[in-house]
């Protein structure tokens, strides 16, 4: 785990509760996403697809930086005309120099991100950890999110 993506995990564990000024500029993610695209490897999917939600909740603003809870889910049809579905829950920070960290059942990524009106783009690759069965790395992906709801 980059340790990065360690210092925010640890900074959402102890900041929950906190709320400090200086960060007026810093954009707000709270909300429900839905999927527009998906980009990874130069090769661009789009609904129907590959169709994927992302629920931001922000929880605390301290120093420059946003923290809180995220929630995914992704459904995925492959060359055989099935479908996968992949999801996860976690934490995200993401920081006014539109970088951003994620970590999702326990996978950790890192990269950055956009926002324009109700555009997100999030652009994100896994960190390198070594789990008990293999190598866990996934390609750098760049997801663009339009804005459907926020709480």
């Amino acid at each position: 785990m980059s340790r990065r993506v360690a210092v925010a995990v640890a900074v959402l564990a102890l900041a929950l509760a906190c709320d400090s000024a200086g960060t007026e500029d810093l954009p707000d993610l709270t909300g429900l996403y839905s999927l527009v695209s998906h980009t990874v490897n130069g090769v661009t999917e789009t609904p129907p697809r590959v169709s994927a939600v992302l629920e931001l909740s922000r929880q605390a603003t301290e120093d420059g930086q946003a923290i809180g809870a995220v929630r995914f889910e992704m459904r995925r049809q492959g060359p055989n005309g099935a479908f996968s579905v992949g999801s996860g829950e976690g934490a995200y920070a993401h920081w006014k120099n539109g970088e951003m960290v994620m970590e999702l059942r326990g996978h950790p990524f890192e990269g950055e991100f956009g926002l324009r009106g109700d555009t997100l783009t999030t652009v994100l690759v896994s960190v390198p950890q070594v789990s008990e069965q293999a190598l866990y790395h996934s390609p750098r992906g760049k997801l663009v999110w339009v804005l459907d709801a926020v709480p």
